[in-house]
C-alpha cells in the first residue's frame, strides 16, 4: 500500500449522487476550472464565486462527466453530503493537495 501524504476534511456526494468508492488515479489537474451543472447545463465560470473553487483534481470520468477534488467558495459545505459526487474541500486545502500530487497519483476513496 502507498504512503499517505496528507489528510483533509471533505464534503461528499449527496443522495443519488454518491461519491464513487474504490481505487483511482489522478488524470486531470487544472487551475481555475469552469463547471457545467450536470442537470441544468448552466456554465459557472472560474473566479471567486466558482462552485469548484480555484483547483480541480479529476480522478473518475464517465458518461456524466468527471468526479474529483475541488475547492468551494463556502467552507460551511465541507463535511456535508452536498456535491454531485465530488470531494469538496476548503480552497487552501485543495491548493496544498494540488501541489503535493501529480497526474498518475493514486487515490483511494472509502466511506
Amino acid at each position: 500500500m502507498g504512503e499517505v501524504i496528507a489528510s483533509y476534511p471533505t464534503g461528499i456526494g449527496k443522495k443519488g449522487w454518491d461519491t464513487p468508492t474504490g481505487s483511482f488515479q489522478v488524470f486531470h489537474m487544472q487551475h481555475d476550472p469552469v463547471w457545467r451543472h450536470p442537470i441544468t447545463g448552466k456554465i459557472f465560470p472560474s473566479g471567486e464565486d466558482s462552485p469548484l473553487g480555484d483547483r480541480w483534481i479529476g480522478f473518475v470520468s464517465d458518461r456524466d462527466g468527471e468526479i474529483g477534488f475541488h475547492g468551494t467558495p463556502d467552507d460551511s459545505l465541507v463535511g456535508s453530503p452536498v456535491s454531485h459526487g465530488c470531494l469538496r474541500m476548503r480552497n487552501p486545502d485543495v491548493r496544498m493537495l494540488y501541489n503535493q500530487i501529480k497526474i498518475g497519483t493514486s487515490v483511494e476513496v472509502r466511506h
